[in-house]
């Protein structure tokens, strides 16, 4: 698939690969926790949108004891993408804003 050109890495947003699930939460915590973030965004596609679902409700089950960490928005969209063959597919993406107390 097409890698899009240009794109600005953010900060506050992790986008779910091929890394285990609490990897990924244990990231996101870190931004709340030690970097002072008020709120993280979580992006994924295709396959990855289940675990992207999955790390959500580890970072807040496991890690907002102190201050309550809470879903602020979901949002689910089709993507446009060309394949490296050259076709067009269409697929789904998923952003979960997360918001800490």
């Amino acid at each position: 698939m097409e890698k899009k050109k240009g794109v600005k890495k953010q900060k506050n947003v992790t986008f779910i690969g091929v890394r285990p699930i609490n990897e990924y939460a244990k990231g996101i915590a870190t931004q709340f926790t030690h970097k002072k973030e008020k709120e993280m965004i979580i992006k994924a596609r295709g396959n990855n949108m289940e675990k992207a679902i999955n790390v959500c409700e580890q970072v807040k089950e496991k890690f907002s004891k102190e201050k309550p960490i809470l879903i602020k928005d979901v949002k689910i969209e089709k993507e446009k993408v060309t394949t490296e063959d050259g076709k067009n597919k269409t697929i789904q993406t998923i952003e979960i804003k997360l918001k800490q107390k």
